[in-house]
């Protein structure tokens, strides 16, 4: 069965989004992020668009990669649900980190284009 286009416009932005954290191309997370975005980390703290960005931006949280796993994609017409098990390499005040979640990733369509409106993950078991 193949992809609705809304999949497959999501796919490639989550492609973008990914790469954009990675490489701290702020300029492309403030286009792909809605202002309204709200971020909930695996360890329960929660990031507004401006508040994540800032925390890129100020080296508080890196992302040195960024490994996706068993991603599905459901479409709802005007918004599209990610599924997937990540694997996170951070890098943190702390130290250097590897992190495994299962996020949730909910994409909605405003105006001519889709924008990423928050992020929900659990840390899996070690």
């Amino acid at each position: 069965m193949s992809e609705s286009a809304n999949i497959v416009a999501v796919r490639a932005l989550e492609d973008r989004r990914y790469a954009a954290a990675i490489a701290k191309d702020f300029t492309e997370l403030e286009v792909l992020l809605a202002e309204e975005c709200r971020y909930t980390h695996s360890y329960a703290a929660v990031d507004t668009k401006a508040s994540f960005i800032d925390s890129l931006r100020s080296n508080a949280l890196s992302y040195r990669d960024i490994i996706r796993h068993h991603e599905e994609y459901i479409d709802f017409g005007n918004a599209v649900l990610v599924s997937s098990r990540i694997g996170l390499e951070l890098t943190t005040p702390t130290g250097d980190r590897s992190v495994a979640v299962q996020a949730t990733i909910v994409w909605v369509h405003v105006g001519d284009g889709w924008q990423f409106i928050t992020w929900q993950s659990t840390r899996l078991p070690d």
